[in-house]
């Protein structure tokens, strides 16, 4: 794998933009989406590197509304004339497709000025030698099998380089550039088959940090899978259930993820559909969407159809105050453009989503929160609701039993259960002390009560953590 010699530019993306833009001659909203870049990734099993790969990164998408009726083609080459029969294609579908009576308008230029974001671009990472890295994944194995010498490490780790330009008809132009970088790293100290510790530990950074370790980011992984050594099965009952930060940030994000997402409002599947004003939560519960934190990993200036983001104000003091939206929903639900636009789930077209949740600090000690538990769970990886119901149904695959504020022994094959509803409501405790990373920020809470069970057979800890959790 050597150095990316080549990128297209963001001048020659725009300049096919431009070209894009000029074939439509029939009148139609059109908007084009290029995009170029990388993404080089390392997997580590068995204590060894498996693979080193490269893989380029290049699309066009074009979408047009012809009238009311919705063509969508897309193409992996960005020569011109690939792009023009793109366009082509997209004209035709257009016109073979039944009509959208809720469409609109696509976005237009607004008042609203883009942020002046810094820390989203490293030209170092952008042109990172590979070897550098290989050596740095080799200090991660080094650092957890310090920790236990039958520690079998995996994980992967991503570098990430994307120049986007979004445009349309109506007079949006925009570019962006932009790198990640994400390192996971997953260990199991198989003792025996009954009794197997897994922990797993996450960065995800905009830059190449010479100053971050991995050794030890490899140790942290590998001293969390041996605190899961000897888990039982938790108690059958109702417990008081103590998220840390990023089990209250999994677990928040994934329940609003959902419940303010303007389509699901839209389509009437949200659980928080018609709620804004309603108080939901307890406590003095209040978050917002910020995607203009300073290098954060989701931070971003414009969403996918290349609207200006903006801070939106979900929640305050436990009452629903605003949902996400992009130029879609935003028309037909008569609400302001918050630029939410994302990447639409098993769908070619935008759909809202939160770009990266902050939650507020509360007013109770963190010590004080786990002091105080005279029976209950430590929950580390968050819980949410699936297929838009209410309901919450979840494996903790990492947490505690606590007796007398102490933790007792970790716990294996136990699910937890409650609802969106019951869980927000019985909030009684948020700490004043937040984690701060990624881009985003999160207490620790404390639910009254959550319902906990045996599970069953046992399934692979931590099989369905991934980076986006984070």
């Amino acid at each position: 794998m050597e150095k990316l010699e080549h990128r297209t530019g963001l001048v020659e993306l725009s300049d096919l933009a431009e070209r894009a833009l000029a074939l439509n001659k029939e009148g139609a909203q059109m908007e084009i989406t290029l995009t170029n870049g990388f993404e080089r990734s390392i997997e580590v099993k068995g204590n060894s590197i498996s693979g080193v790969q490269q893989q380029t990164k290049t699309k066009v998408t074009v979408r047009i509304y012809d009238g009311k009726r919705l063509g969508i083609a897309s193409a992996t080459s960005l020569s011109p004339k690939s792009i023009e029969e793109t366009v082509t294609n997209a004209m035709k579908l257009a016109k073979l497709s039944p009509p959208d009576d809720k469409f609109v308008s696509l976005p237009e230029p607004m008042e609203r000025q883009p942020a002046n974001l810094e820390g989203l671009y490293d030209s170092e990472l952008a042109y990172l030698d590979p070897s550098k890295v290989v050596e740095s994944i080799g200090d991660m194995i080094q650092g957890a099998r310090e920790v236990h010498e039958k520690a079998n490490v995996g994980g992967r780790l991503n570098m990430n380089l994307m120049e986007r330009v979004v445009a349309n008809s109506l007079g949006i132009f925009t570019q962006t550039e932009n790198t990640s970088m994400s390192s996971f790293a997953f260990i199991s100290i198989p003792l025996s088959p009954q009794n197997v510790g897994v922990g797993f530990e996450v960065n995800v950074d905009r830059k190449w940090d010479p100053a971050f370790s991995f050794h030890e980011f490899g140790k942290i992984a590998a001293e969390k899978a041996k605190q899961m050594l000897n888990a039982k099965i938790g108690p059958s009952k109702k417990l008081p259930a103590l998220f840390d930060e990023r089990a209250t940030y999994q677990s928040l994000n994934q329940i609003f993820g959902f419940g303010v997402n303007g389509y699901s409002v839209m389509t009437g599947t949200s659980y928080f559909a018609d709620k804004i004003g309603a108080e939901l939560a307890s406590h003095g519960l209040s978050l917002f969407d910020d995607p203009h934190v300073p290098g954060g990993a989701a931070s971003v200036v414009f969403d996918r159809e290349g609207v200006p983001t903006t801070r939106v104000q979900i929640m305050t003091d436990g009452v629903l105050e605003s949902y996400v939206t992009d130029s879609y929903t935003a028309n037909v639900l008569g609400l302001e453009n918050t630029g939410n636009a994302g990447t639409g789930f098993r769908s070619k077209l935008p759909r809202p989503t939160i770009h990266q949740l902050q939650v507020e600090a509360g007013n109770d000690s963190r010590e004080a929160m786990l002091e105080d538990l005279k029976e209950g769970i430590l929950v580390e990886s968050g819980v949410g609701p699936a297929g838009g119901s209410p309901q919450i149904s979840a494996q903790i695959n990492r947490g505690f039993y606590v007796k007398d504020g102490e933790i007792e022994y970790p716990l294996k094959n136990t699910m937890l259960g409650s609802n969106v509803y019951e869980f927000l409501g019985g909030i009684v405790a948020i700490s004043r002390e937040l984690r701060k990373e990624f881009g985003h920020q999160s207490p620790m809470i404390l639910v009254k009560e959550v319902s906990i069970a045996g599970a069953g057979k046992q399934k692979k800890q931590g099989a369905n953590i991934s980076m986006s959790s984070f």
